[in-house]
C-alpha cells in the first residue's frame, strides 16, 4: 500500500529544435516522461498533452494521434494512443519507468510569433504535482522568400551551346536578392536513370534581382552530339533561406545536338517557359540539390 501511494508521474527535459527558426518547417519537440516509486507488480498509465500558446490569445493543443482505417496512431514517437479517443499515454512498470517522447511540430507558415510550448502529465496516483508541467519558449519568424527558375532556353552557334537561365524572385522580405546559379549537363538517358551529370559548369551569380522581377544568366558549353538535358540549380550552397527549397532546380527540355543543329523534343512555350516536372523528375532534382550542397 505504501509503495502504491508514493507513485509519482513526472515530465522533464523539454526542448524544441530551433533550426533556422523559420515558420512552415518542422521543429520537433522532445521531452521525458516517467513514473517513480512503482511497485514490482502491475502497470501504471501516465497521460500527457502538449499545448502551444502564442501572442494575442492564440493557442493550440497538438493532436497526438492520426486516424485511418486501422485506428488511431501516434503522431510522434515513444508513446501509445487510445484507440477510442486518440489520447496519448504510456503504460509504465517497475522495469520500464522512463521514456523520451518526440513530437513533430510545424509552426504556421503565415505568422511570426513567440510561442510557449508546455507538456502536462496526469495519472490516477500522483503524489507530487510540482513536476507535472514543463514549458519552453521559442520565437519563430515568418518566411516568404522564394527563388524560382522562370525559363531555360538552349541555342547553338559554331559548335557552342548557350543556355540562358531566367531566375525569378516573386516574393520575399528583402527588396532585392543575389542568386547563385549552377548548371549541370546530363545525357538524357543518364538523367532518366538517375545517374550523375557528365559536366557541371562554373556557378554564376546574378546580383540585385528586384522583388517581383526576374533576371537571366547565360552559360556556354562545347557541344557534343547526342541527347542532353540541362539542369539549373538555384542557391546550390543554401545561402538564401526560402519558404520552398524544393523548387530550386529545374531541367530543360531534352535537346538533341547533331549536324542539323539543336532540336528540342517539344516546342518551348513563352520564350522557354517550362511545364511542371513529373513526380519522378522532381524527386531526382531534390537529390541533385542535396548532392551539390554536400560537395560544397
Amino acid at each position: 500500500i505504501y509503495a502504491v501511494s508514493s507513485i509519482d508521474g513526472y515530465v522533464s527535459n523539454i526542448s524544441v529544435f530551433a533550426g533556422d527558426g523559420l515558420a512552415g518547417k518542422d521543429h520537433p519537440i522532445t521531452f521525458d516522461l516517467g513514473m517513480a516509486n512503482l511497485p514490482s507488480e502491475g502497470t501504471y498509465r501516465l497521460h500527457f498533452n502538449v499545448s502551444i500558446d502564442g501572442t494575442f490569445g492564440w493557442g493550440d493543443v497538438l493532436a497526438l494521434a492520426s486516424q485511418n482505417m486501422t485506428g488511431y496512431h501516434p503522431v510522434g514517437a515513444g508513446y501509445q494512443v487510445s484507440q477510442d479517443y486518440g489520447f496519448g499515454y504510456i503504460d509504465f512498470n517497475s522495469s520500464y519507468n522512463h521514456q523520451t517522447v518526440v513530437m513533430p511540430w510545424i509552426p504556421n507558415k503565415d505568422r511570426t510569433d513567440t510561442y510557449n510550448i508546455s507538456v502536462e502529465v496526469s495519472s490516477v496516483i500522483n503524489v507530487d504535482e510540482t513536476n507535472d508541467l514543463v514549458y519552453v519558449g521559442i520565437t519563430i519568424e515568418k518566411l516568404t522568400t522564394n527563388l524560382v527558375v522562370d525559363a531555360i532556353k538552349v541555342t547553338e552557334s559554331d559548335g557552342s551551346a548557350t543556355i540562358k537561365v531566367t531566375v525569378g524572385y516573386p516574393q520575399g522580405e528583402q527588396s532585392e536578392l543575389d542568386a547563385d546559379v549552377a548548371l549541370m549537363v546530363y545525357r538524357a538517358s543518364d538523367f532518366e536513370d538517375g545517374n550523375p551529370p557528365i559536366d557541371q559548369l562554373t556557378t554564376k551569380t546574378i546580383t540585385g534581382i528586384l522583388r517581383g522581377d526576374s533576371r537571366p544568366v547565360s552559360f556556354t558549353w562545347a557541344v557534343k552530339n547526342g541527347d542532353f538535358i540541362f539542369v539549373a540549380v538555384l542557391d546550390p550552397d543554401d545561402n538564401v533561406k526560402e519558404v520552398n527549397e524544393d523548387d530550386n532546380s529545374y531541367p530543360s527540355l531534352m535537346t538533341t545536338f547533331g549536324a542539323s543543329g539543336p532540336t528540342v523534343t517539344e516546342k518551348e512555350e513563352d520564350d522557354g517557359l517550362l511545364p511542371a516536372p513529373s513526380l519522378i523528375t522532381a524527386l531526382s532534382l531534390i537529390g541533385v540539390v542535396a548532392l551539390l550542397r554536400r560537395r560544397s
